[in-house]
C-alpha cells in the first residue's frame, strides 16, 4: 500500500505543476524509486509516456481556458511551454483535431482527465479494493457540447427486471428491418446519423412511464413521425459525448458509469429526474454484438454543478469535509451521488456514498458545517459496544440514546475536525477494511 500511495503522491504533484517546468526527477523521488524506473513504471500502467501524458493534460487544460476566458494563443503558448505560437497550434490541433480559433468559436474539444489507478489484492485471508484520491476516467475522450432542441425517431421497447437486456437485444435484431426508413429520410438527419439507442424516464414521470429504450436515429425536431414508429423530444440542453474503442460487452456494461464519473469530475452533473436521458451511439453502424471490436459514443444529459460555490459555505468546515471524503475515496469503492437541492432548506446540496444499493453515509453541506447522516443497524451497534471506550464522549453518548433495532441513522454536525476520527472509525464499523 505505501508504494501505491507513494504514485498517488508523485501523480498529484505533476497535477499540481502541469501548467510549470515539471522537474520529474522530483516526482520520482515522491514514489521513492529513480527517474527510469518511475517512467518505466508509468508507462507499464498506462500505456503512454510520461512526457505524453503532460502533453495531453495539457492541450486539454488549454482548450478549458481558451473556452471559458479571453486568453491569448500567445499566452497559451508561453504557459504551457512552447516556444512559439505555432508549435503550440500544431500540437493543439492534432490533440484536438481542430485549431485554436476554431474550439473557442464551438465550445468542443477532446478531454484527458488526470490520471488514476485502482488496485485490487486478493488471496491470503482478505480482499481488499483500494483507490487513490483523484476522481479520473482512463480511457475516455469527452467533448461537452451544447445540443439544439431534437426528436429521436424509432421503435420503443417498455422491459424491466432481469430480462430487459433480451428485449433490447430482440429490438436490435430486429433493427434491419426498420432502420432503411430512417436511413432514408435524409432532409431530416442531423450530424449524428449512425444508429442509436436512446433511454429516458419521462421528463422525470417514472411512476405513469418507466424506463424507455428507443432504438433509431436522432432528427431534427418537428420531424414527422412515420406510421409505427416511436419518438421522443428532447429539449434543447448541454450534454456529454464521450467516445469509447473495445469489446461490445465490456464497453457498454462501463460507458455510462465512466461518462457520469469523467462528467463529474470535470464538475457537471445529471439533471435528475428531470430532464433525464442517456444514448448508446454506434459508430459507423456497428450493430451492437457480443463479442465485436466496435467504437461505442454515449451521450447524457448535463448541467454546471454548484458544488464549487456550495462548497464554500463550509467555512473552516471544509477541512472535516475533505478528510471524510478523501477517507472513503481512498478505502473503499464507492459509487458517489452529488444531489443538488432545488428548494433553500435546511438539507442544502449532499454527496451520497453507497455500494450494491448499501448506504454509508451522506454528507450534507449547511452554512459553516458539515451534516453527517450514517445508517447504523443492531449489528453495528454492537460492535460500536466492543470498542466504544475507543470513541470521545460525545460520539458515546450520541449512540448510546439509539434502540437496539434493525436500522438506526447516526447524525453528527461537524464545524472543525474535532469529530472527523471518531466518524472514521464509524465507517471502520459500517464497513470493514484492511489497512
Amino acid at each position: 500500500m505505501n508504494g501505491f500511495k507513494n504514485l498517488i503522491n508523485a501523480i498529484e504533484y505533476i497535477e499540481k505543476n502541469i501548467c510549470e517546468k515539471i522537474d520529474y526527477a522530483e516526482a520520482a523521488k515522491l514514489a521513492y524509486c529513480s527517474l527510469s524506473r518511475f517512467q518505466n513504471i508509468f508507462v507499464f500502467i498506462t500505456d503512454i509516456t510520461l512526457s505524453e501524458y503532460v502533453r495531453r493534460r495539457r492541450m486539454a487544460l488549454s482548450a478549458k481556458e481558451l473556452i471559458n476566458g479571453g486568453i491569448k494563443i500567445l499566452d497559451l503558448a508561453i504557459k504551457y511551454g512552447y516556444e512559439s505560437p505555432e508549435a503550440f497550434t500544431r500540437s493543439f490541433k492534432a490533440f484536438h483535431g481542430a485549431s485554436p480559433m476554431d474550439v473557442k468559436k464551438s465550445g468542443e474539444y477532446t478531454d484527458y482527465s488526470p490520471i488514476s489507478f485502482k488496485i485490487t489484492i486478493t488471496g491470503g485471508n482478505y480482499s481488499m479494493n483500494t483507490t487513490n484520491q483523484i476522481t479520473v476516467c482512463k480511457n475516455i475522450l469527452i467533448k461537452y457540447i451544447d445540443l439544439p432542441a431534437i426528436r429521436f425517431i424509432g421503435k420503443n421497447v417498455m422491459a424491466e427486471g432481469k430480462n430487459k437486456g433480451e428485449k433490447y437485444g430482440e429490438m436490435w435484431d430486429k433493427s434491419h428491418e426498420f432502420m432503411p426508413q430512417l436511413d432514408a429520410m435524409t432532409d431530416y438527419a442531423t450530424v449524428i446519423t449512425d444508429p442509436c439507442a436512446l433511454m429516458h424516464n419521462s421528463n422525470g414521470d417514472t411512476k405513469k412511464n418507466p424506463m424507455h429504450y428507443i432504438v433509431g436515429k436522432f432528427m431534427k425536431a418537428g420531424t414527422p413521425v412515420p406510421d409505427g414508429f416511436d419518438f421522443y423530444d428532447m429539449p434543447e440542453a448541454k450534454v456529454a459525448y464521450a467516445l469509447f474503442n473495445g469489446e461490445f460487452q465490456e464497453m457498454i456494461e462501463k460507458a455510462l458509469m465512466m461518462t457520469y464519473e469523467k462528467a463529474n469530475a470535470d464538475g457537471w452533473v445529471v439533471p435528475y429526474p428531470e430532464g433525464w436521458f442517456h444514448a448508446e451511439v454506434y459508430i459507423n453502424e456497428n450493430i451492437p454484438k457480443e463479442g465485436v471490436v466496435s467504437r461505442l459514443g454515449y451521450l447524457i444529459a448535463i448541467k454546471e454543478s454548484s458544488f464549487n460555490e456550495t462548497i464554500k459555505m463550509l467555512g473552516n468546515a471544509r477541512e472535516a469535509w475533505d478528510k471524510l471524503v478523501n477517507f472513503i475515496r481512498l478505502n473503499y469503492e464507492m459509487e458517489e451521488n452529488w444531489h443538488e437541492s432545488s428548494r433553500d432548506d435546511e438539507y442544502r446540496d449532499q454527496l451520497k456514498f453507497k455500494q450494491d444499493a448499501k448506504e454509508l453515509a451522506s454528507l450534507y453541506i449547511r452554512d459553516g458545517y458539515v451534516k453527517v447522516i450514517m445508517p447504523f443497524d443492531k449489528k453495528d451497534l454492537d460492535k460500536f459496544d466492543e470498542i466504544k471506550d475507543e470513541f470521545s464522549d460525545t460520539v458515546r453518548e450520541h449512540v448510546n440514546t439509539k434502540p437496539r433495532t434493525d436500522k438506526q441513522y447516526l447524525w453528527f454536525h461537524l464545524h472543525d475536525t474535532a469529530l472527523t476520527d471518531d466518524i472514521i472509525n464509524l465507517f471502520r464499523i459500517r464497513k470493514k477494511v484492511k489497512l
